[in-house]
C-alpha cells in the first residue's frame, strides 16, 4: 500500500478545508444583488469551523466526572461548577486542574463557592487533593455544566 500518496492526499485535502472564510465575505461584499449578497454572507458563516475544546481539559473533565462520586461528599447536590486549564502539579510529578464548585456538606446545608486542586491519574481517574490557596495558578475559569447535580 502507498502510504505517502494517502499521506498526501489528506494533506491536500487538510489544507482546501483551512481556507479562510474571509476570502468568500469578501467576495459577497461584490454581489450587487442584497438577497443574493445575504446567501453568500449566510454561507460563508455557515462555512467558519467552530473551535474545538482544548483535548487537555476534555480529558480532565471525564476523569474528574468519572471519580466525582469519591471526591465529593454528595456529588448530587454540586452547582454552580467551573474548571480551569490544566497545570503542572506541585509536586512536579502530572497534571493538576483547579475545580471551583458549590455543594452540600455532610450536615446538609451548602458551604459556598470553593475552589479544589483535582490531580488527574488517568483517563478515568482524579483525585481532589485539596482546596486552592493560590487562585492565580487556576487560570481562566470556566463553566463546567456537566458536573452540576440533580437539584
Amino acid at each position: 500500500m502507498d502510504y505517502n500518496g494517502t499521506f498526501a492526499r489528506i494533506a491536500m485535502w487538510s489544507m482546501l478545508l483551512l481556507i479562510p472564510t474571509a476570502a468568500l465575505a469578501d467576495d459577497c461584499k461584490s454581489i450587487a444583488d442584497a438577497t443574493a449578497r445575504m446567501a453568500c454572507f449566510d454561507k460563508a458563516s455557515k462555512a467558519v469551523k467552530k473551535p474545538v475544546g482544548d483535548p487537555a481539559t476534555d480529558a480532565a473533565k471525564h476523569a474528574i466526572i468519572s471519580s466525582k462520586s469519591r471526591m465529593f461528599t454528595d456529588a448530587d447536590s454540586l452547582k454552580d461548577v467551573a474548571i480551569g486549564p490544566p497545570f503542572p502539579c506541585a509536586s512536579g510529578v502530572g497534571s493538576c486542574v483547579c475545580v471551583e464548585a458549590n455543594g452540600k456538606t455532610p450536615a446538609g446545608g451548602y458551604a459556598g463557592l470553593h475552589v479544589f486542586v483535582v490531580k488527574i491519574k488517568g483517563p478515568t481517574e482524579a483525585e481532589m487533593i485539596g482546596e486552592m490557596f493560590k487562585p492565580e495558578t487556576c487560570g481562566k475559569m470556566v463553566s463546567f455544566p456537566q458536573m452540576n447535580g440533580k437539584r
